[in-house]
């Protein structure tokens, strides 16, 4: 079952530090998100640096609620900005989930402007529990 929520997400932190690597110049960043909506919780972000501004890799662990379920899973943010919009992709990473999120798979798809508020869709579903042997 695949179940498409929204939620608004906010930005309530951030931290930019710049890095030099290998006589380059990279941004490195973290985050703190808020989702309200059918999602509800707290995603703490880390960018990995790149050499490309306009790209960034992170990862995310997200801690709340969806509907009645709660806990915790890692996402893996994947990005690039442009001028004044950007487009993410959060993937779900397999076997990441804690609590109800057992088994949890997924996305996020986002586009935004440079607005600190983003309307976000998300597609989740759980993997079938394979039998017990005996």
């Amino acid at each position: 079952m695949q179940a498409p929520l929204s939620a608004l997400l906010t930005v309530k932190s951030e931290v930019l530090k710049s890095l030099m690597i290998d006589g380059q110049e990279c941004l490195q960043a973290s985050y703190v998100c808020i989702y309200e909506g059918e999602i509800q919780g707290t995603g703490i972000i880390a960018t990995l640096p790149f050499e490309i501004e306009e790209q960034f890799y992170g990862i995310e662990r997200f801690s709340g609620n969806i509907g009645e379920k709660s806990g915790t899973f890692v996402l893996e943010n994947f990005g690039f900005a442009e001028s004044e919009e950007g487009k993410t992709i959060k993937k779900i990473v397999p076997g990441s989930g804690t609590g109800d999120f057992l088994g949890i798979i997924g996305d996020i798809i986002l586009v935004s402007s440079k607005d600190k508020k983003v309307n976000i869709t998300v597609h989740f579903e759980f993997e079938p529990k394979l039998p017990k042997e005996d």
